[in-house]
């Protein structure tokens, strides 16, 4: 039976001594202070050692706790495989008995919050004073909203203590949402790793609510973002397109009218200016140009190809080209007419498709 209990001890340390090896998160503490009175504050050396292989800021919080506990920082950035240290101060509850306690410490990882592991810090109480004595605690109440388009935080802060109350209220944003952060206070910034660390300063006396709100609105981002591509198409169909090319039909006594109009949008003189249309069966064309008479007439299996040729357009210069049709047959219906083409060197511009509607 003995040695069944001595293996039994020794596979549970072994299993415990495993336990806290692989942690990825260790929380040690080390006395500097921790007998006091009740008008006085414990004090403790806190080290923090990432087991991780890659870097990550550590929380610490002391949740559920009704002592006043005072992080040097809330947040640590600790190396891969490091540890970092640092001091917690711990003032007692105003209503307390001699004797000695358990504080709750906690450290979580920002990056992923089931990595947590937890030390219990022991106070001795040694004295307790019935007179007033200095009380340094503030009450928060919070608001925050959190969606697609951005996230906004409201904490209202009361010192209910009774001495001045001077701290920071800190928060850790990306070098993205640092650039569109607004606040109703003030702010100090510092770099914290491949972030920026926000403080607001909080001094507050015994009774007095500051508010603390700030956002971060991706609307300005999406609107410039929209904005930006309204101006590169407004810049692309106004001043890399350097014709218009538009065609329209009338319906007249037993032929159909046919406009095309080109304007040269540019400032500059355009050469070797080429307007080309299909005239497709079963249209015929009625060969009298009330305007400019082709340079080509071309007959093709699909209908009469019709070209005319500019040797210049001057800017801004806009020319109209006119042309009768007829159907040799009845149009039953909607008939869809291919576009004129305008070409020049590499430029070609089209002027969509025209509709005949017919009865």
């Amino acid at each position: 039976m003995a040695r069944k209990g001595l293996l039994l001890i020794t596979l549970l340390l072994v299993t415990l001594t495993s336990s806290f090896a692989l942690s990825p998160v260790l929380m040690d503490s080390e006395v500097i202070d921790a007998e006091i009175s009740s008008n006085e504050a414990a004090t403790f050396k806190i080290t923090l050692m990432n087991n991780q292989n890659h870097r990550d800021t550590l929380r610490l919080s002391a949740p559920q706790s009704k002592w006043d506990v005072t992080f040097s920082d809330h947040f640590v950035e600790v190396p891969a495989k490091g540890q970092r240290e640092i001091s917690v101060r711990l003032a007692p509850p105003i209503t307390i008995n001699e004797g000695k306690y358990a504080v709750f410490l906690k450290v979580a990882s920002t990056e992923n919050p089931d990595v947590t592991n937890h030390e219990y810090v022991h106070v001795s109480v040694t004295k307790v004073h019935e007179e007033t004595r200095e009380i340094r605690e503030i009450s928060v109440s919070e608001n925050v909203q959190e969606g697609m388009f951005g996230k906004s935080y409201s904490f209202d802060i009361t010192n209910t203590g009774n001495v001045l109350y001077s701290d920071e209220w800190t928060d850790i944003f990306s070098s993205f949402d640092i650039a569109i952060l607004t606040s109703n206070l003030e702010y100090t910034t510092i770099p914290y790793g491949t972030d920026t660390k926000v403080s607001w300063a909080i001094d507050l006396e015994p009774g007095e609510t500051m508010n603390v709100s700030y956002s971060v609105s991706y609307y300005p981002v999406l609107i410039g973002g929209l904005l930006l591509l309204l101006a590169v198409f407004l810049f692309i169909t106004n001043y890399l397109n350097k014709f218009s090319v538009v065609k329209e039909l009338r319906q007249g006594a037993g032929t159909i009218l046919v406009n095309i109009s080109i304007k040269n949008r540019t400032n500059t003189e355009m050469k070797n200016v080429k307007v080309e249309d299909l005239i497709p069966k079963p249209l015929n064309l009625v060969e009298d140009f009330s305007t400019l008479i082709p340079n080509s007439l071309v007959n093709t299996k699909n209908g009469t190809k019709v070209a005319w040729k500019f040797d210049t357009l001057a800017p801004k210069e806009e020319i109209i080209i006119t042309y009768q049709v007829k159907s040799s047959m009845h149009v039953i219906g909607n008939l869809q007419l291919p576009q004129a083409k305008l070409t020049q060197g590499k430029t070609t511009v089209f002027s969509g498709n025209v509709k005949l509607i017919g009865k």
